[in-house]
This record gives C-alpha cells, structure tokens and sequence, in this order.
C-alpha cells in the first residue's frame, strides 16, 4: 500500500535530478542514441536476407496503440495543468509559459515534461519496426528521433519550463499520426496521410513562433529576473525547427508533389 501511495503521488513531488532521476545523464542519453544507430543499421543487414517474422505486424498494433493513447491522454492532461495554474498562479499565463519564479521546475507539469522526453526512447522502436518491415530508413527519419531526443534531454536538465507548449504541439500531432500509423497497420486504408506532413511542418512553425514569444518575455522582464531554460536551448530548439521544416518540406516535394510537365 505505501508504494501504491508513493507512485500516486510521484508527479506532484517530482524532481529531475541528474545522477538519481533515471536517464539523466548525458552519457547514458547519447549512449542509447549510439546503440539505436548501430542496431537500426545492423537489423537492416540481417534482415536483408530475411523473411520479416509473424509477429511483427500484431507488435506494431500494439506499439501504434501505446502511443495513440499515450499522446492523446498527455494533450488532455497538459492542456488541463496549464489552464489550471494560469488560472492560480498570482501572474497568470505569463508566470506559467516564463516561470521567472521557477515554480514549475518540479511537480506534476515538470512530470509531463519528463514522461514526455522518456516516450522519445520509446519511439525509437519505430525505426527498429521499419528494419524488421525491411523498409527504406530515411535519413529525415532518423535525424527527427536523434535531434528530438537529445532536444528532450537537453531542456530537462536546463529547467526549460515552457518545454510543455512542445510537448503540447508535438503530441497533438502524434495522436493523430500514431491513430494513422494504427489504423494503417490494421490495414485500412487512409486518405488524409499526406495532411499528416503538412500538420507536421504548421507544427514547427507554430514552435518557432512560441520560441519568440518567451525570448520576448524573457528580455523585457525587470532586472534581476528571467525565464527559466537557457539560450543554448533555446538555439537547439530553434535550429532544430528550422532543420525539421526544411527536411519535411523536401519529403513532402517529392512525395505528394507531382512534377511540372514539360512544354514541347
């Protein structure tokens, strides 16, 4: 019953301390990136001259559905924190997305922030699934979950609190691309599969235009305070947009996009 009581109540004292809290720890984060790349590009080798196994396809099922359900319920619940300490919090919205008091560095939103960073080693497995589908692994693909993950880890441990509006745009498009991704492996047949890249990029736009905005704030705040997160976040972040934009773009180009015909 007491470890019942204590796992209830661990988002609430939750606290990211590097060492103790598991996967702090650069060498460990940069660690797995290493060993997903070696794996990822080792499977493809076996699988070259193999059959893909039977079970497979029910383990995508599966893997799809965690995180349907795991993406839809943390937009549900961070929209539900931020709204309710925006209405609490003495400086509203603006303490929330800035946190210049550092308010929300521990508890249950820093919690959100941290279950989201750990679902990016999860989501790995997408690549491993595509090795064992023997299909063509991407370089965009792989770019987006190293960059996310190292992203993830790095506004962790530098107390970047308005990492929630992130984990709030990136997991309202994944629900509706992992329910895409299920449905898929379901065999159904999805006619708005195009419309997932093109949420993807209004995505990274609207990231880049919540970056401003806090830097905004951050510069404008009174001597002596600011906004919790650094600016070398804030470069990775920004930088890491950029790069997302332009990559999907392409892959958009020259997937969807069909080729100018040739005058005679």
């Amino acid at each position: 019953m007491e470890m019942l009581n204590a796992a209830m109540s661990y988002p609430s004292t939750f606290e990211w301390i590097p060492g103790t809290t598991l996967l702090s720890t650069r060498p460990v984060m940069f660690g797995t990136l290493i060993v997903y790349l070696l794996v990822i590009f080792g499977l493809q080798e076996v699988m070259a001259t193999k059959t893909t196994p039977s079970w497979v396809k029910p383990a995508i099922v599966v893997h799809n559905l965690i995180l349907f359900l795991y993406s839809a319920t943390s937009v549900i619940t961070v929209l539900y924190l931020a709204i309710s300490y925006s209405l609490e919090d003495e400086y509203g919205f603006v303490s929330v997305f800035c946190d210049q008091y550092r308010k929300y560095t521990s508890g249950p939103m820093y919690f959100l922030i941290y279950t989201f960073y750990l679902s990016k080693y999860y989501e790995l497995l997408d690549t491993v699934f595509l090795a064992l589908k023997k299909r063509p692994i991407i370089f965009l693909h792989v770019f987006h979950h190293v960059l996310t993950l190292y992203t993830s880890f790095s506004g962790m441990d530098s107390e970047t609190t308005y990492q929630w509006t992130a984990v709030l745009t990136n997991t309202t498009i994944h629900s509706f691309m992992y329910y895409y991704y299920l449905r898929a492996a379901m065999g159904a047949k999805i006619w708005w599969k195009k419309y997932l890249t093109v949420a993807q990029m209004i995505q990274f736009g609207i990231n880049v235009l919540i970056l401003f905005g806090w830097a905004a704030i951050d510069l404008n705040l009174p001597e002596g305070q600011d906004c919790a997160g650094n600016y070398f976040c804030w470069w990775l972040m920004f930088g890491g947009m950029i790069a997302f934009f332009t990559l999907f773009k392409a892959f958009f180009n020259k997937s969807y996009k069909k080729p100018a015909a040739k005058s005679e």
